[in-house]
């Protein structure tokens, strides 16, 4: 069974190679076209977007296409949070093409979902909510775990709230399943949460700044993982 999924992966390692990243010819577009639709599952999207609301003027999906970004920008947003980062292929080369073409600016920031994030990840998240105006749009790929975790946090450092509500944006209704590698974002949530009920309520930030360790979480996690157990939130 590896060694199938290992042959799955290498092949769609190659056409990552292959395709997808330009967008200059005629040709290129037809292959980088191919490529967002049956490789980055962008056939999957179409009908589905995985939208929600997080706050006032805060919305959450998976990745838009430029359909999707015209329907946004005409709706009012007027920025959009890049969370799969600048990345050379082509689901990011025609977002870039669809935001400047629309007048929406696009930040990037990339985040991860199946390993600790660094300090520095979480807490540059934290600078964007700080500074970005309203109303944006946050997505990964299919919008279910970094876009999860990054709603969560919003919850906890710019509003404040509790961790059930947090909680709240990390739920299957996302297409997050905790049950997976991408569960290590969800320990992420209930470090933070053991923290405040066994020493003492701190902000979220405190916590990632001084008590945050990614080596520690990720060694926890395979434990955990390895172990069978489920989180509880």
């Amino acid at each position: 069974m590896w060694r199938l999924a290992e042959r799955f992966q290498s092949w769609e390692q190659s056409l990552h190679s292959k395709y997808g990243r330009r967008v200059g010819t005629p040709q290129e577009r037809r292959d980088a076209e191919w490529y967002v639709r049956w490789v980055d599952h962008g056939a999957l999207r179409a009908p589905y977007h995985n939208f929600g609301k997080v706050a006032d003027g805060v919305f959450r999906s998976n990745q838009p296409d430029h359909a999707r970004l015209v329907h946004y920008q005409r709706a009012g947003i007027e920025t959009i949070l890049n969370l799969r980062g600048a990345d050379p292929h082509a689901f990011y080369l025609f977002e870039q093409e669809s935001c400047a073409a629309l007048g929406i600016a696009l930040v990037d920031h990339a985040m991860e979902a199946r390993k600790a994030m660094s300090v520095e990840t979480l807490t540059g998240l934290l600078d964007h909510f700080e500074q970005l105006p309203r109303p944006f749009l946050m997505h990964c790929k299919s919008g279910a775990d970094r876009t999860s975790i990054a709603a969560a946090l919003w919850k906890l450092h710019m509003e404040k709230r509790s961790l059930a509500a947090a909680w709240g944006e990390m739920s299957f209704g996302y297409l997050h399943i905790q049950k997976s590698r991408t569960g290590i974002l969800d320990m992420l949530l209930a470090s933070y949460g053991e923290y405040i009920r066994d020493h003492k309520a701190i902000p979220v930030r405190e916590w990632i700044e001084e008590k945050y360790d990614p080596q520690a979480l990720e060694a926890r996690f395979e434990r955990f993982r390895l172990a069978g157990y489920r989180l509880e939130s």
